[in-house]
């Protein structure tokens, strides 16, 4: 396959069979697959500079370097199948390191695509393929969807063959017999932000080029929610939509920006970059949350460029915060490959796009036609044909010409083209100027300097566990081990569930955050961290909640109804680290949040079940053994159970950001994650949930962008809010 690019992409595969054991058969909540077989298909690219894709095994795979830097990958793929994609940059005999680019990902049927655009959730942050000399891919086959009735999920408007213009609403709609847990949006195979409602996605079509795009939405769901009671059995379902094909038509496009988050004081610019389909004039206004603009720049072209180094006009120097970028264009009549110049302002080649519209209009017609994008192989009994040779060929997509934009050409037919000297014609849906203020694709976040740090731990616990209770250090006869949770005091293993919805919600919150102008410090899951990361240095540990200034984890969590050999009652984290395969519970005295200046720790949250129980923050308190310094502001948690519903990070973190106090953030998302789970059936969730808020008075109102310092002379303080009744 030969396809016009800005990249030259030689991709080389080979096969491995590697046969992959299921551990945790014993435990009861897991996703039920037994031994399997999974392929692993490795895919090296080497990038340069200008040129073709050139594939060695097309049939296999199909790939495609995308505007802006990303790089689709399509393989053959099982019905119900769920995928990770993983990646390395460099290849060593036997040794080579791949890590995760992308997992709990639902086939498309017999052929799956998916973007890598990059990753910036990951510290450090993952490159776009543009920006990376090399990246070797690796497919793996993780499990299958697991439920017996799958969700469903629809693109419900726009409808197939649209043009879009600006900022545009796509509207989706998933619904299950069982809870919906995730509704996502994919454009060209790459994940957008989520939306507060999981119905309406919003999207500027002026950060893609203009031409032909695929939209498509994936939905999850789940037979109970996870967490308490441990003994229930979850299982997953999962679907994609079918795919939309659209077309993008803007004056605006190409609206890219260099650092997706700005920093100035690390010595970066800001380069703002967009192409226009005429040649125009065009203003960039540099804009605080306020829409004060405190920036200009200015030029002329078919395209712009312009590098921001966080200074305001005249030099002066501008606070950090959130800074979005308006872009004014306005055609000038000049032909689109000349007449350039201004501030940044820089001309491309023509575009190979022409000008159909203009065309269809001189023809008397309301409508033109755009070239479908391109559609996998199909695999049909072990032979591989092209989609044209199974369904025959694809049609165009017919792009409707805007009535405004009819109107104008039939008042001023020779007024109205913009063509160029080299015959390239526009095809923006509007013919004199658009305005257009960004950035909204994921991952690029408008923000000049960071306004604070996060950290995230979090585990899923994908197979489920068993951990021997903890010992109580007591000598013998008396008893060896802790009862938990209420249960009898035996040497007996107890068993803890899946939490798969902790890792949307740690996604949701650092998306959340990010949006909001913090910077992400970490996020880490699963065998990325473990007890020493957490615990305080008097036990070997590293503090690392201690590196930010907000923190946040989600793990299993549980009670102590006997004490251990001091006669205190602790509460614990149930951990499980599958690189050691072993289980460990963390008192939560083991830790020690709080940390001096403007970088440490001010507020930690921990979703866990039974964290902050009275009874046990009673004993650990009379002991001075709680988790607190003098420099913690907020520790937040539950004094009951809790359970991990995907959407609880993106609604606390939301009401972070608009400037809540962090004490009603915490009330007001969980309170509002639950409803949520209410209203869809809140299956598995039997028992009340109660969060609790404890510190100081003097920070009890603390906002993330205005805050008191602890005050010891103030009362300690104590706030529990129910939250949820089933």
């Amino acid at each position: 396959m030969n396809s016009p690019c800005d990249t030259e992409i030689t991709i080389e595969r080979s096969h491995q069979r590697s046969s992959r054991i299921w551990n945790g058969g014993n435990a009861t909540n897991t996703e039920s697959e037994e031994n399997y077989n999974e392929e692993i298909v490795f895919f090296v690219i080497t990038v340069a500079t200008g040129g073709v894709i050139q594939a060695a095994t097309p049939e296999i795979l199909d790939t495609k370097a995308l505007d802006g830097g990303g790089i689709m990958i399509r393989w053959a793929s099982e019905p119900k199948a769920v995928y990770r994609i993983e990646y390395a940059s460099e290849l060593a005999d036997g040794a080579t390191t791949f890590e995760t680019l992308f997992e709990d990902y639902p086939s498309h049927g017999t052929n799956t695509l998916w973007t890598d655009n990059g990753d910036y959730t990951k510290e450090p942050s993952i490159k776009r393929p543009q920006d990376a000399p090399k990246r070797f891919y690796r497919v793996v086959q993780t499990g299958t969807s697991t439920s017996p009735v799958n969700p469903t999920v629809a693109i419900t408007s726009p409808g197939n063959g649209a043009v879009l213009t600006g900022l545009a609403t796509i509207s989706v709609s998933a619904s299950s017999s069982e809870l919906l847990s995730e509704v996502r949006l994919y454009v060209d195979g790459e994940e957008q932000w989520h939306s507060d409602d999981g119905t309406n996605f919003l999207i500027n079509t002026c950060e893609w080029s203009n031409g032909p795009h695929m939209i498509f939405a994936v939905a999850k769901s789940v037979s109970a929610i996870e967490g308490n009671p441990l003994d229930h059995t979850v299982t997953y379902g999962r679907a994609v939509s079918s795919y939309v094909n659209v077309a993008f038509s803007n004056l605006i496009s190409k609206l890219d920006f260099s650092e997706p988050f700005f920093e100035p004081s690390e010595g970066q610019t800001q380069r703002v970059t967009a192409t226009f389909a005429a040649n125009v004039n065009w203003t960039l206004e540099i804009q605080d949350v306020n829409t004060n603009t405190v920036r200009y720049a200015t030029g002329s072209g078919g395209s712009m460029r312009f590098d921001w180094d966080g200074t305001g006009t005249n030099g002066a120097v501008l606070p950090d915060g959130l800074y979005s970028y308006l872009l004014n264009a306005q055609t000038n009549g000049l032909p689109l490959g000349g007449g350039g110049g201004g501030t940044g302002g820089i001309d491309p080649p023509p575009s190979p796009t022409v000008g159909l519209r203009e065309q269809a209009l001189k023809a008397g017609q309301t409508s033109y036609s755009l070239p479908p994008p391109p559609m996998p192989s199909i695999k049909v009994h072990d032979v591989w044909y092209s989609w044209e040779d199974i369904f025959g060929p694809v049609p165009p997509i017919e792009v409707q010409i805007p009535l405004g934009v009819q109107e104008a050409f039939a008042q001023n037919p020779e007024g109205f083209s913009t063509v160029s000297s080299s015959g390239n014609v526009s095809t923006a849906a509007t013919a004199a100027n658009q305005s257009n203020r960004a950035p909204k694709r994921k991952p690029k976040v408008g923000v000049k300097n960071k306004t604070g740090t996060f950290g995230v731990c979090y585990q899923t616990c994908p197979n489920g566990f068993l951990a021997q209770a903890p010992r109580t250090g007591w000598p013998a006869p008396l008893p060896r081990f802790v009862a938990i949770d209420g249960r009898p005091a035996t040497s007996g293993f107890l068993n803890w569930g899946t939490l798969k919805g902790s890792k949307p919600i740690a996604d949701g919150f650092a998306q959340g955050m990010k949006l909001g102008g913090w910077k992400q410090k970490f996020v880490k899951g699963d065998s990325e961290w473990g007890p020493l990361d957490i615990q305080k240095s008097s036990l070997g540990g590293s503090n690392l909640f201690n590196s930010c200034n907000l923190g946040l984890l989600v793990t299993h969590g549980c009670f102590g109804t006997t004490s251990e050999a001091d006669s205190v009652k602790y509460t614990y984290l149930a951990l499980f680290d599958p690189k050691l395969n072993q289980s460990s519970y963390v008192r939560l005295s083991d830790m020690n949040f709080g940390s001096p200046g403007a970088n440490g720790l001010k507020w930690m949250t921990i979703l866990s079940c039974n964290m902050l129980r009275p009874e046990n923050i009673t004993s650990m308190a009379n002991a001075s053994r709680l988790p607190r310094n003098d420099n913690l502001h907020l520790l937040l948690g539950a004094s009951t159970y809790t359970y991990a519903f995907p959407t609880l990070g993106i609604a606390y973190a939301s009401n972070l950001v608009f400037r809540a106090t962090i004490q009603e953030s915490w009330i007001n998302g969980c309170q509002s994650a639950y409803r949520e789970a209410q209203l869809l059936g809140a299956r598995g969730m039997t028992n009340p949930v109660t969060v609790r808020v404890m510190g100081l008075r003097s920070c009890m109102e603390d906002r993330l962008y205005q805050y008191n310092e602890p005050d010891p002379d103030t009362a300690f303080e104590i706030i529990d809010t129910p939250v949820f009744r089933p």
